[in-house]
C-alpha cells in the first residue's frame, strides 16, 4: 500500500505497525522496501505519525546489525545503510530547508524566515 495515499489515521497505523514488521525480514529487504516508506511518514504533515514512526529507527539500524551478525550482509553494508538513515535524519530535521537561503536586505539571515529548524523537528531527532 502507497502511505501517500491513505488518510492521516491509515498512515498512523502504518507507522504503529513499522517496528514489529521491520523485525519480520531481512536488513537487505527492510532497506529497499520498509527505509523508504519510513522516510515518507518521518515527513508527514501529521505530528502523531511523525512521532509513532520515530519508534522504527532504533529497530531499523538493530535489523541492519543483526544482518552482519546472522550474515546476511556485509560489515560495510551495514555501516553504509546506517550512516545513509543518520545523514538522512540530520539532513531532514536539524538542516533547514531554507538554510543560506533567506537574508536581509543587509545579508544577514532574515528572522522571519530562518528558525534554523523547527523545535519539533529537533525534538525528534533527539528521540
Amino acid at each position: 500500500t502507497n502511505p501517500a495515499i491513505l488518510n492521516w489515521r491509515q498512515r498512523d497505523v502504518v507507522a504503529q505497525s513499522l517496528p514489529h514488521i521491520i523485525l519480520l525480514f531481512p536488513a537487505l529487504d527492510v532497506h529497499a522496501y520498509l527505509w523508504p516508506i519510513i522516510q515518507m511518514l518521518l515527513k508527514d504533515s501529521v505530528s502523531l505519525v511523525r512521532e509513532d514512526v520515530e519508534w522504527s529507527i532504533p529497530i531499523l539500524l538493530r535489523n541492519y546489525a543483526n544482518g552482519v551478525v546472522e550474515r546476511d550482509v556485509e560489515d560495510a553494508w551495514c555501516n553504509d545503510a546506517s550512516s545513509e538513515v543518520t545523514e538522512w535524519l540530520n539532513q531532514t530535521l536539524l538542516v533547514s530547508e531554507e538554510e543560506g537561503k533567506m537574508t536581509s536586505k543587509r545579508g544577514y539571515p532574515s528572522s522571519r524566515y530562518y528558525s534554523g529548524g523547527s523545535f519539533s523537528k529537533r525534538q525528534g531527532f533527539c528521540r
